[in-house]
């Protein structure tokens, strides 16, 4: 256990090194706000003692120690404040930026089946967490660790040494007591975080499909649902707080029995002169000092706990999902004008088995349709290509390249993977079509792609390519998202483009317009596209049907629409708009 703690607090303490300065910074305050306090107990000891010896000179000095600590004190709080905001944001920031670039390097084969609110979930409260833990909670338990240390340390050497001892055993037999309590809480305290999780998670559904709901006047059912889990986050709470009470009100009795024996023990000694009256305040200040600590340790101790919960949620996380291996390889992919070969891939999502040596050849400079009626993992296969996920036994070779041996950054650089819902997020339409660009584009060249992508309809919009584009498309229609997408792609200019279902939430008319802004974009250029809706691949330099992870047929359209009982032409019977 203790092994555990170590590590865990290694990983805590890590991210410190991104803002060292600030972090000292905050540290040394912390430091020096403890510092100031625990003196001026002894200060006001002092300064008893000199009034009951009548040393004016004395007196007077540690008066003016007294003054100049506690100005001190303010101007530095001032400071201190100020520059601990700056601390918390540049660290909040730091550990956003990390934990998000690697949550991006991520195997994508194992987040695929992690949602984007639970990813979001995981990352946000773990950097919340862990501020709260390092920043708040953590400093505050060193400096409150050296009050007591410092507390027990002057008591040694103030009273009997076997009295000191009594006082120290005492302290750690409360402290083990403390810790065993807040052991008995943390089971409902895991089991709270993953019932809050899916409360989290429900609340996210009913947003995002308000549509869908308001449609079927299904909010009474979600929030039933939302009033169950509620009543387990309740259930769960309440026995976890009637631990911590328990243990609170015991510990709190026990202090102060303990705090009553020390006060007429002293006072007794007082009586006969054993002691002074100043060591009477001081070694009573210091018992104080150690009743406020010790029980706001135990308190930081358990509220450390209960934000690890959220950490421990991201380390199982990211400990279980590897990094994508490829991102950092040495030899980079280079653009030479050859096919793409699938050879013999094995593929499963979980223990499924989607590809069972699966093998395909797609000619370059060609543009290559896969279609078919049944087959529900054309997705899977168009990630695979464009190395978002990867196979278990597989060879894709890309222009005469094992994608496996390349870095995949400079794949990435010759090739746009379209998916079905466009990757088009909240801003300007200037800033999502130069969103993959690293240089400025000219005038004309943004004139020229918003032409062949037809998206003529910017020159509507209010502020032309200035329009902000709102969350989830408030202000496009899918067309235009459609189309929007295209443009990114014009202006990109990949070698190799792969698109899936580009024109499945499209009605006819736009589907004809879209396609027409498609053709513009094949021209000279390798491509893939997948496809339900045969009118966007008809112009196809091949076609090829696929039924249950073999070719069935490979043709062109007009060919492949002559044979009756073929399965093309089985599906564009179907097809009547077609």
């Amino acid at each position: 256990m203790l092994k555990e703690f170590y590590a865990k607090l290694k990983i805590l303490l890590g991210p410190i090194k991104y803002v060292k300065k600030d972090a000292y910074f905050s540290m040394f305050w912390e430091i020096y706000d403890w510092f100031q306090s625990i003196f001026l107990v002894q200060v006001f000891a002092y300064l008893v003692a000199a009034i009951q010896t009548k040393n004016l000179d004395s007196f007077y000095f540690w008066i003016i120690i007294f003054v100049i600590v506690e100005l001190f004190a303010y101007f530095f709080t001032y400071v201190a404040t100020r520059y601990f905001v700056k601390t918390f944001y540049s660290m909040w920031n730091v550990l956003n930026a990390i934990y998000l670039r690697k949550f991006i390097n991520l195997d994508n084969n194992k987040i695929d089946v992690l949602w984007t609110w639970r990813a979001f979930s995981i990352i946000s409260k773990w950097v919340d967490s862990w501020l709260e833990i390092v920043l708040a909670r953590g400093f505050n338990v060193l400096v409150w660790l050296l009050s007591i240390i410092y507390a027990f340390w002057i008591i040694a050497f103030t009273v009997w040494f076997s009295y000191f001892i009594a006082i120290l055993l005492i302290f750690f037999a409360l402290f083990t007591l403390v810790l065993y309590w807040n052991n008995l809480s943390l089971k409902y305290r895991k089991i709270r975080k993953e019932v809050t999780t899916e409360y989290d998670r429900s609340i996210f559904k009913i947003i995002s499909s308000k549509f869908e709901i308001l449609q079927n006047n299904r909010i009474e059912n979600e929030n039933s649902k939302l009033d169950w889990l509620s009543k387990e986050i309740i259930w769960l709470s309440v026995k976890e707080e009637f631990i911590s009470s328990s243990w609170n009100v015991a510990v709190r009795f026990i202090f102060a029995i303990i705090q009553l024996i020390i006060f007429f023990t002293l006072w007794a000694w007082v009586i006969r002169w054993e002691i002074s009256f100043a060591y009477f305040i001081l070694i009573n200040w210091l018992v104080w000092v150690i009743n406020k600590y010790v029980w706001g340790f135990s308190r930081e101790i358990r509220s450390i706990w209960v934000h690890m919960v959220n950490v421990d949620k991201l380390l199982e996380t990211f400990d279980q999902i590897d990094e994508i291996k490829w991102i950092d390889h040495p030899t980079h992919f280079k653009y030479c004008k050859w096919d793409i070969c699938i050879r013999n891939i094995d593929f499963w999502y979980s223990d499924e088995n989607i590809f069972s040596d699966f093998s395909l050849d797609i000619r370059w400079n060609a543009k290559t349709a896969l279609v078919w009626d049944s087959w529900s993992w054309k997705t899977t296969l168009m990630k695979l290509v464009a190395w978002y996920i990867n196979p278990k036994d597989w060879e894709i070779i890309v222009d005469g390249q094992n994608v496996w041996d390349v870095n995949l950054i400079s794949y990435y650089k010759n090739i746009w993977y379209l998916t079905q819902d466009p990757s088009v997020f909240d801003g300007t339409i200037m800033e999502n079509l130069t969103y993959a660009l690293d240089r400025e584009p000219t005038k004309q060249e943004v004139a020229d792609t918003i032409k062949n992508s037809k998206c003529e309809f910017i020159f509507e919009l209010p502020n032309w390519i200035d329009t902000e584009i709102w969350e989830r498309w408030i202000k496009l229609s899918g067309w235009q998202k459609q189309r929007l997408a295209i443009a990114k792609i014009m202006l990109k200019n990949p070698n190799i483009i792969l698109l899936d279902e580009p024109t499945s939430a499209l009605d006819s008319i736009s589907e004809q317009v879209v396609s027409e802004a498609l053709h513009n974009l094949f021209r000279w250029r390798t491509v893939l596209v997948i496809a339900h809706r045969l009118q966007t691949v008809k112009e196809a330099d091949e076609i090829i049907v696929l039924k249950w992870w073999q070719i069935i047929e490979r043709w062109t359209h007009s060919e492949l629409s002559e044979i009756s009982d073929w399965e093309y032409r089985k599906m564009l019977d179907l097809q009547t708009s077609f």
